[in-house]
């Protein structure tokens, strides 16, 4: 699932403009506005044109990793690959970087990211930073 974790680390890479970072978020994204469409149709949809241009999320086939004929991997099923060591790894980083945010919480340390005086945080305020859309097509 999309957290805010993923994008606060993936900022970076978001504002060098990493094509693999936009097409990850896209298919994040994508893949998800389909299976919470059942649920919470009226925002999906609104997510689901915004980020595709496309019709209608609810016109759209049922995210599968394989294909229920051939047993062949979807472009999602090709993109999704178990990797139990991937995600053990990840959880330590996570576990590491949560301890980080808690200590600098309890410090009342703000982020580098967050304070005005910094780089970082002036690029994002831009105005070209603010109006920027990226088409579905720009990130596939």
């Amino acid at each position: 699932m999309l957290t805010n974790w993923y994008i606060r680390n993936t900022r970076d890479r978001f504002w060098n403009e990493d094509t693999n970072a936009f097409n990850t978020l896209y298919t994040v994204l994508e893949v998800f506005m389909r299976v919470l469409a059942p649920l919470a149709p009226m925002e999906s949809e609104s997510v689901w044109r915004g980020l595709t241009g496309g019709e209608s999320v609810h016109l759209a086939d049922w995210p599968y990793v394989s294909d229920e004929k051939t047993g062949e991997a979807t472009e999602l099923g090709r993109v999704l690959v178990d990797d139990p060591a991937l995600v053990d790894a990840m959880e330590k980083v996570r576990e590491i970087v949560s301890g980080t945010l808690s200590l600098r919480k309890a410090a009342k340390i703000l982020c580098a990211s967050r304070s005005p005086s910094s780089p970082s945080w002036s690029r994002m305020w831009t105005p070209s930073r603010r109006t920027t859309k990226f088409s579905s097509q720009s990130l596939i």
